[in-house]
This record gives structure tokens, C-alpha cells and sequence, in this order.
């Protein structure tokens, strides 16, 4: 199931038509839908490239998300996603276009439950324990405070 849309669905709905591969493409899903469907999955595969211009994903949200709703990750190691993912511990991370690796770290977790269920837990516990939106506010909201009390321009606000 590919959650989304884009320039390249033709290509893809084509090429899962010629390897014979069941594929559904979503389309633009709300917030709640792209959760429903992270939750009925195995694993969670984005396989994010560098841009021709270089861009790279920054972080990788969709990682971190994924993650929140207790999957797996298989990935590229590419720009901010190893921020996310954690290789060999809440997912697998393989070269940036190496398709053999992912695809290999795909059938290692559709066929041992045990580490899928291991990954998962860490996966879940990971993304509540770094990325808690709440907690990263009150983290940034520390560090303006403290900034802010030592600026000499500013003076002692406490």
C-alpha cells in the first residue's frame, strides 16, 4: 500500500501491474486515514532518495510517525532519517539505492515475528521517549528561558 500521491503513481501502479504485485495506491489520505493504515501495517518502508538538487529529508517525520504507531522501519540511510531510525534496533537502514538491502531487511522482518515484535516495541518506545511533541516543546521552551535569562540585553527575567 503506497499512502499517497504523486508524479510517479502511473509508474508505479504500471510496474506492480507487470511484476505481477498487488498494489494499492491511496491517494491524498487526512492525518486520521494515514494513522489507520500505519496501524494495519507490518512494517513501514521509505525508501527516500537525495534529490537532483541535493535535497535530502531533513529529519524524516513519516519515520518518526510510523515509529509512534509501533512499526518497523526499513529505509535508506539517507539525509536525517538515521536521526529516526535507530539501524538494527527499531528498524533497518541500507545504503541510499542499494534496493537489494532493503528489500532483503523487508523479508527479514515479514518472515521472523519475533523481530518485528521486538522492533516494534523499541520503535514505539523510542519515538514516545525522543519525539513526544509535548516534551519537545517544554524542551525548547527551557532553552528560550535560559537563553533569555542570560542575554546581557535582556537581563534577568527570573
Amino acid at each position: 500500500v503506497f499512502v499517497g500521491d504523486g508524479p510517479m503513481r502511473t509508474e508505479i501502479v504500471a510496474l506492480s501491474a507487470q511484476c505481477r504485485v498487488r498494489c494499492e495506491v491511496t491517494g491524498i489520505e487526512p492525518p486520521e486515514g494515514v494513522r489507520r493504515w500505519l496501524r494495519t501495517g507490518a512494517l513501514f518502508c521509505g525508501p527516500s532518495v537525495t534529490a537532483g538538487t541535493g535535497q535530502q529529508e531533513a529529519f524524516g517525520l513519516t519515520f518518526a510517525e510510523a515509529q509512534a504507531c509501533g512499526l518497523p522501519v526499513v529505509a535508506y540511510r539517507s539525509g536525517g532519517i538515521a536521526e529516526a531510525v535507530e539501524h538494527g534496533v527499531t528498524g533497518f537502514l541500507a545504503s541510499e539505492g542499494d534496493v537489494s538491502a532493503l528489500a532483503s531487511h523487508m523479508v527479514t522482518l515479514l518472515s521472523d515475528s519475533g523481530l518485528r515484535g521486538r522492533m516494534s516495541a523499541a520503535a514505539f518506545g523510542r519515538s514516545r521517549a525522543l519525539f513526544d511533541q509535548a516534551r519537545q516543546t517544554r524542551d525548547l521552551e527551557t532553552i528560550y528561558d535560559d537563553m533569555l535569562q542570560e542575554s546581557p540585553l535582556v537581563g534577568s527575567r527570573r
